[in-house]
C-alpha cells in the first residue's frame, strides 16, 4: 500500500514548494504594451503562456493577466526566451511592431544570434531569461469534504500537483487521494501518485520517463508500481491547445490484498501508449484529458486502460473549481477482483 505517512510527506513538500519563493532581483517596470483599444501600459512583462500575457505594474498589486490577442504592440529592451509552436527557441529582446513596420502579428526577437520574426499565432511561450529554479515552479492543490450526520458517512478528495519547467526539461508530480467511509460500515479509498519527466530531443520530439503508484480498495490493490519510458511527439502545440502522443514500454509490479487470491504478487511487462490533450480558453476554462493504453507482454490478452478527465473553471484570482473523472480498467485481473474502478469529484482549489 501507499503509506499515509508517505502521502503526508509528499503533500507537505508540494505545499512548501507552492509558497511564494524568495524574490529574485526584480526587473524594472519599463516594458510597454499598447492594446488594440489604444490603452498604453508601462509594466514588467513576466511571461506569456496559454494565451495569457502576465505583467506587473508599479501601481497594482499582484500579477495581471492580459489576453495575448488583445495586444497590439510590445516595446521592451529586456531579454526573453521565446518558444514557437514549431518547437524552436529564440533568445533576445522582444518587440511587436506596428503592422506598417512588419508583417501583421509578427514578433521580433533580437539577440546575439541575429533578428528573427515569429508569426503571432506561432508564439507559445515568452519567459524572462534570468528566471531562477524556484521561479519556474508551478502547481495547484484542491480538495473537497462532506459529512452526513444520519449515517455518519465521511468523504474527502484531495488533489495536488507541482512541476518544474526549463527550456528542454519538464518534471511533473501529481497526487490524487479519495476516501469514503461510515461508522460501523465498509470504507473505500484510492490513492495515486505519478511522477513524469520529459526531455526535449529536437523540435516537437521528446523522451519521457514515468513512475506511477496506485492503491485501490475497489480492485483490492495494496500497491501497483509502474516504471516506464518512451518517445513522444507533440502533434498540436499552440497557445491554447496542446496534444501529444507517446509510445514505449513499462514494467509493473502488483501487490493485491491476501484475500484477493492465492497469488497476490504479480510482475508484468507491458507496452505503453499515451495521449494527452489540454485546451485552455481565456474565459477561464481548462479541459485536460490523459489516456494510457497498456497491453501486457507477459500475459497475452490482458489490457489495462487508464483515463483521467478534468474541467477547471477559474473563480477569483488563483482560486478555481474543478470537476474530475477517473477510470482504471483491467481486462483480465490476475486475481478475483472487479475489472473496473471509476469515480468522480468536485473540488475547490488554488493554483500558483
Amino acid at each position: 500500500m501507499l503509506p499515509r505517512k508517505t502521502c503526508l510527506a509528499i503533500l507537505i513538500c508540494m505545499a512548501a514548494l507552492s509558497l511564494d519563493p524568495p524574490p529574485a532581483a526584480a526587473r524594472e517596470k519599463v516594458d510597454v504594451l499598447i492594446m488594440k483599444n489604444g490603452d498604453r501600459i508601462t509594466c514588467e512583462i513576466k511571461k506569456l503562456e496559454r494565451g495569457q500575457l502576465a505583467i506587473k505594474t508599479s501601481y497594482t498589486l499582484g500579477t495581471i493577466y492580459i489576453d495575448w490577442e488583445k495586444v497590439e504592440r510590445i516595446e521592451s529592451k529586456q531579454y526573453f526566451r521565446v518558444e514557437s509552436s514549431t518547437g524552436e527557441f529564440f533568445t533576445g529582446a522582444v518587440a511587436l511592431p506596428p503592422a506598417k513596420q512588419a508583417e501583421e502579428g509578427d514578433l521580433r526577437v533580437r539577440g546575439v544570434g541575429g533578428e528573427f520574426e515569429i508569426p503571432r499565432q506561432e508564439v507559445v511561450v515568452i519567459d524572462q531569461l534570468e528566471r531562477g529554479w524556484l521561479q519556474n515552479l508551478y502547481g495547484s492543490i484542491d480538495g473537497g469534504f462532506s459529512f452526513v450526520e444520519s449515517n455518519k458517512q465521511t468523504t474527502y478528495t484531495l488533489n495536488a500537483a507541482v512541476g518544474h519547467k526549463t527550456k528542454s526539461r519538464r518534471l511533473d508530480a501529481r497526487l490524487s487521494s479519495t476516501f469514503s467511509g461510515q461508522k460501523n460500515g465498509q470504507s473505500t479509498d484510492r490513492h495515486n501518485l505519478t511522477l513524469t519527466y520529459l526531455q526535449r530531443l529536437r523540435r516537437r520530439w521528446f523522451g519521457a520517463g514515468t513512475t506511477d503508484f496506485l492503491r485501490s480498495a475497489q480492485q483490492q490493490l495494496s500497491l501497483r508500481s509502474l516504471v516506464g519510458g518512451g518517445v513522444g511527439r507533440e502533434l498540436i502545440y499552440r497557445p491554447a491547445t496542446r496534444f501529444f502522443v507517446l509510445g514505449g514500454a513499462a514494467f509493473t509490479r502488483e501487490l493485491y490484498s491476501p484475500s484477493a487470491g492465492r497469488d497476490p504478487e504479480q510482475n508484468n511487462a507491458e507496452g505503453m501508449m499515451m495521449a494527452y490533450f489540454e485546451m485552455f480558453r481565456f474565459d477561464s476554462t481548462e479541459i485536460t484529458t490523459r489516456f494510457r493504453f497498456l497491453p501486457s507482454m507477459s500475459v497475452p490478452g490482458r489490457v489495462r486502460l487508464d483515463l483521467d478527465l478534468s474541467l477547471k473553471l477559474d473563480l477569483i484570482g488563483d482560486l478555481y473549481w474543478n470537476l474530475s473523472f477517473w477510470n482504471n480498467f483491467d481486462s483480465h485481473p490476475p486475481v478475483d477482483v472487479p475489472r473496473n474502478d471509476f469515480g468522480g469529484s468536485t473540488t475547490i482549489g488554488w493554483s500558483f
